[in-house]
């Protein structure tokens, strides 16, 4: 919830993990064309960013060119991306790869949670079994493909002064990552097999 953020701004670790979750929100929420809580998402961004004294990756010349591409979606994803790049600059420069590693982790795993959260809660009986394959297997796929990026935020974070919250989510992301090992997704797709990997139990 953005109104959290408030919360988040005495603790540095929680603000830089958050300020990573609102940005994936402002993405999916943007997508579906939800423009007002794409801009307060992007106020709770701001002030995150302040708390944090990145203010400049999300200053108001930047939310200014949010809000005249928010229904672009093409421009406001690039505009996301290189507000994000300069933010993990802006605190690896000032010493502060731990903060950068957690916005990036926290823009992954809600990237993540919000996919498998749309294959999760869709309708089974709003189509046939034919027509929710062919238009959850795309999903599905994007979902099983983020095995390399669990591995690379895992050994990104693991790289970090270990002080909290980055063991706990270390260790999830670590449990992920044995899940999608043991689905064998790669051994399953080189023996034609791959629809087997498609369903709701391994989801």
């Amino acid at each position: 919830d953005r109104k959290k953020a408030d919360g988040y701004g005495s603790q540095s670790d929680k603000a830089a993990l958050n300020l990573g979750v609102y940005t994936a929100d402002i993405g999916y929420l943007s997508s579906y064309d939800k423009t007002q809580e794409s801009i307060d998402y992007l106020n709770a961004c701001k002030n995150l960013a302040d708390k944090l004294g990145v203010s400049g990756s999300f200053d108001r010349a930047t939310l200014e060119k949010f809000e005249a591409n928010i229904s672009n979606k093409d421009s406001l994803a690039a505009l996301l991306d290189d507000s994000m790049k300069k933010t993990d600059q802006y605190l690896k420069d000032g010493n502060n790869s731990k903060l950068g590693a957690l916005m990036i982790a926290g823009s992954f795993v809600e990237s993540l949670y919000i996919a498998t959260g749309i294959v999760k809660s869709y309708d089974k009986n709003l189509l046939s079994e034919d027509q929710k394959n062919l238009v959850l297997t795309p999903l599905m796929r994007i979902i099983l493909n983020q095995k390399k990026s669990v591995s690379e935020t895992t050994r990104m974070l693991s790289s970090v002064e270990q002080t909290d919250p980055i063991p706990s989510i270390v260790a999830d992301l670590k449990d992920l990552e044995s899940s999608y090992n043991a689905l064998n997704i790669q051994d399953k797709i080189d023996n034609n097999k791959g629809s087997l990997v498609l369903s709701d139990k391994n989801l």
